[in-house]
C-alpha cells in the first residue's frame, strides 16, 4: 500500500480522507503461462473473469476508484501464476476520536481490511514486507493544515463470528494535531479580550455606561468564541481542554 495523499481529519464528522495505491498479490496456478515476461491486464471485463480476493474496507464511509484520465488499475500475471493487482482508491474512513484534550490531542485512526465472503480457511490476509520494505509507504510531501502524521503501524484484527474465523488486517495512522491554528484563532483572541476587559479598572467609577458596555462586549465576545469551538466539535457528553480554558476566562 502506498499513501499518495491524506487530509481532512475532521473532529466534527469523525473521519479522514485517504488517496492510496492499494496493491494485492496472490497465486493462481490456473493462470500460469509459458511466456517469458508477465502479461499485463488492463481490461476490467477480463479481470472480472479472474478469481481475485474480495477484500473491502470495514470502517470506510465511502470509497471510489480513480478513473481520470483512464481507469487507474493494472494486473500483472507472471509465468508461475503469481498475480499482482494495483488500483488507485480514494476513501473516506471513519475514526472514533477522543477529543478530551482537544486541541492538544493525538489520535490513532485505523483502516481495517477484510474479506467479505471468504473465511480464513479459504483466504488469509497478510501484510507483505518483501526485501525488507515496509508494507505501507507514503508520499513524504504529505502535509496537512490541522494534523501531523507521526507514524503508520500495521497489524491484524482477526475475528471469530458465527460463520467462522475471518482474516483481518489493520493499518493504524498516528496523528498529532497542529496547535498554531488554534493559538491564532482561539487562544490569542481570547487572551486579548481578557486584557481588554481589564480596562474597566482604569475607567472613572462614575462612567457607568462605559464600564457596563465594555463588560457586556467582552462577555459576548467570549461567548461567541466558546460557541465557535462548540460548532467545530461533535456533540458529546464530555468537555475538553479548550472549553475548560474559555470557561475560566
Amino acid at each position: 500500500m502506498f499513501i499518495e495523499g491524506m487530509s481532512s481529519f475532521s473532529a466534527q464528522t469523525m473521519d479522514y480522507h485517504l488517496d492510496m495505491y492499494f496493491q494485492q498479490e496472490w497465486y493462481d496456478h490456473r493462470l500460469a503461462h509459458k511466456h517469458a515476461s508477465p502479461i499485463l491486464v488492463k481490461d476490467k471485463r477480463v479481470f472480472g473473469e479472474m478469481w481475485h480476493p474480495d477484500v473491502y474496507f470495514a470502517n470506510a464511509k465511502s470509497a471510489s476508484f480513480q478513473e481520470i484520465t483512464d481507469d487507474n488499475f493494472l494486473v500483472w500475471v507472471y509465468p508461475d501464476g503469481r498475480v499482482w493487482y494495483d488500483a488507485r482508491i480514494s476513501i473516506v474512513v471513519s475514526c472514533n476520536m477522543d477529543l478530551w484534550k482537544y486541541p492538544l490531542d493525538s489520535q490513532h485512526c485505523p483502516l481495517r481490511v477484510l474479506s467479505y465472503a471468504y473465511p480464513e480457511t479459504v483466504l488469509r490476509l497478510v501484510w507483505s514486507d518483501k526485501d525488507g520494505n515496509p508494507p505501507i509507504d507514503r508520499n513524504r510531501e504529505i502535509t496537512m493544515p490541522d494534523m501531523q502524521l507521526k507514524d503508520i503501524r500495521t497489524g491484524y484484527c482477526n475475528g471469530t463470528y458465527a460463520t467462522g474465523v475471518w482474516s483481518c488486517m489493520t493499518a493504524v495512522f498516528y496523528v498529532e494535531r497542529e496547535m498554531m491554528h488554534h493559538v491564532m484563532q482561539t487562544y490569542l483572541p481570547t487572551a486579548l479580550i481578557v486584557v481588554i476587559s481589564w480596562f474597566n479598572f482604569w475607567l472613572d467609577v462614575d462612567s457607568a455606561p462605559a464600564r457596563v458596555s465594555l463588560s457586556i462586549t467582552t462577555l459576548l465576545t467570549i461567548s461567541t468564541q466558546a460557541n465557535a469551538v462548540k460548532l467545530a466539535l461533535p456533540e458529546g457528553n464530555y468537555t475538553n481542554f479548550t472549553k475548560v480554558n474559555i470557561s475560566r476566562t
